[in-house]
């Protein structure tokens, strides 16, 4: 049976003789639909590589969102990847250790209490991360960013029609 890069079952042209559908309907529809929406709950007590079996429905790597608990960990973890290029929703529920992912290249790092898109190119791995915390202070923290936020986009659009203005006036002098 033959695989593509990432796993997932391709049925042979002109083989599989009478069990086609039962290949696209158990392995391949079945692999594809985990990709795209696979949860997979891991419990690190070390260092770990992601299981990337062919055909494997269940294969740690085929799921879209890792969610990673303290199992008892007495030390950073490494979590390998295939090099691959892929993208993953990544979440650190523990409370201690930031965790390290690699995938043979430049690695990158997802705090404790932290979740993140992580995303690999084949071999350097990059996250970008965003805190679970949401109590009182951060979230006024956040009103007192957005406030801001919406007064440097009110400065900035202002900026923006002064010179469009300035430019038609520009124009418009210099064509007449």
């Amino acid at each position: 049976m033959p695989y593509s890069p990432y796993g997932t079952t391709l049925p042979t042209v002109a083989g599989d003789a009478n069990v086609w559908g039962t290949t696209l309907n158990s392995k391949t529809f079945l692999e594809l639909e985990r990709a795209y929406l696979g949860v997979e709950a891991i419990s690190l007590t070390g260092n770990l590589t992601l299981s990337s079996t062919n055909g494997d429905i269940n294969a740690q790597v085929r799921n879209t969102a890792l969610f990673f608990s303290d199992g008892g960990l007495a030390a950073t973890p490494t979590v390998t990847i295939p090099g691959l290029e892929r993208v993953y929703y990544v979440k650190n529920t523990g409370a201690t250790y930031a965790i390290t992912f690699s995938a043979g290249g430049v690695t990158a790092n997802l705090g404790a209490g932290y979740v993140g898109l992580l995303s690999c190119d084949g071999t350097d791995v990059t996250i970008d991360e965003f805190s679970l915390a949401s109590d009182a202070g951060s979230a006024a923290t956040s009103a007192a960013a957005a406030a801001a936020s919406a007064s440097a986009a009110a400065t900035s659009a202002a900026s923006i029609d002064t010179a469009v203005i300035e430019s038609n006036s520009f124009f418009l002098s210099s064509t007449m």
